[in-house]
């Protein structure tokens, strides 16, 4: 049997902590992966840095819809297994 969070007795902090993980995961791994990438590019030379500068808000746009259709998908599923239709989650 799955063990579930319930949303209205327990503590706050500890809920946001158990929800909100893969969030926190995903945005350090790509936090780290842009400060290692500029590190390396800035020992390379000032225009490999400057491409990464210029192509940097691209990176966001993609990485803002990549998290943005994973919390959407996420909240679907939520709604669908609390509607008793895990079929459609």
């Amino acid at each position: 049997m799955t063990k579930r969070l319930d949303l209205g007795k327990e503590a706050i902090f500890p809920l946001i902590l158990k929800m909100s993980w893969p969030s926190i995961v995903a945005m350090t791994a790509m936090s780290v992966y842009n400060f290692i990438d500029t590190f390396w590019l800035a020992r390379l030379s000032s225009q490999a840095l400057a491409a990464l500068t210029v192509c940097f808000p691209i990176q966001i746009i993609f990485a803002a819809v990549g998290v943005g259709t994973g919390i959407g998908a996420g909240s679907f599923s939520a709604r669908m297994f609390g509607a008793g239709q895990t079929l459609l989650a």
